[in-house]
């Protein structure tokens, strides 16, 4: 058996009432135990109500890094395959990372059962990119 870390440890609440519960605190050998709003596990970020809003909020930022820097390479007369090479490298690999959570509410709002990405939101962005659907 091994020793917990009442330092590092954390503790997640998670509620879907209006009104956080009041819970007593939770002590590991005497140290408390920091309640925590939202924790990343895995690369996914999950808050205390399990929305999707603290991940998607942390996607966007990255993605937006990355955007500004396709947008640096095309003023600098990258040419267009360099470039999507790099947006499907770079920014949509991380806009799929927890893909196989979402693909099914992306295939039933769009009725897709096709593997290529030929319509819906992407399509635009990623034209020149090949779509994979996970567990294929």
């Amino acid at each position: 058996m091994f020793p917990l870390n009442g330092e590092k440890t954390k503790e997640l609440v998670i509620s879907f009432s209006s009104d956080s519960p009041q819970l007593p605190g939770v002590c590991i050998n005497g140290t408390p135990i920091k309640t925590i709003q939202s924790t990343k596990l895995l690369g996914l970020t999950n808050n205390d109500t399990l929305t999707w809003n603290d991940h998607i909020e942390e996607l966007v930022k990255k993605a937006s890094k990355k955007l500004y820097f396709l947008i640096q390479l095309k003023r600098a007369h990258v040419p267009t395959s360099d470039l999507v090479t790099y947006s499907c490298a770079c920014i949509r690999s991380s806009l799929d990372y927890a893909c196989p959570i979402s693909i099914t509410v992306y295939q039933s709002i769009y009725k897709s059962s096709s593997k290529e990405c030929k319509g819906g939101p992407c399509h635009a962005f990623f034209q020149g990119c090949t779509t994979r659907t996970p567990f294929s």
